[in-house]
């Protein structure tokens, strides 16, 4: 993709596609403020750079089975 004509921004819905969740659970982690966002008039935007942000820092976490925002990421061990 040419990287003059990237996507800067997602909405709200674009987002719920991308993790793989529901619409009112993606609504409701901006709300509480567990995906960042910004508002443009009446659009909810989820920056492209803040939600790449959010990723690493969860995929850091669980890496370290730390717990982030209530999200107990630890790992299975199999013997």
């Amino acid at each position: 993709m040419d990287t003059e004509h990237e996507r800067l921004v997602f909405s709200v819905l674009e987002v719920a596609k991308l993790l793989g969740l529901s619409r009112a659970s993606t609504y409701e982690a901006v709300r509480i403020g567990s995906i960042p966002s910004l508002k443009v008039g009446r659009r909810i935007l989820i920056p492209k750079s803040a939600l790449q942000e959010l990723l690493d820092r969860h995929s850091v976490a669980a890496n370290a089975g730390d717990d982030i925002h209530g999200i107990h990421t630890s790992k299975s061990t199999a013997s």
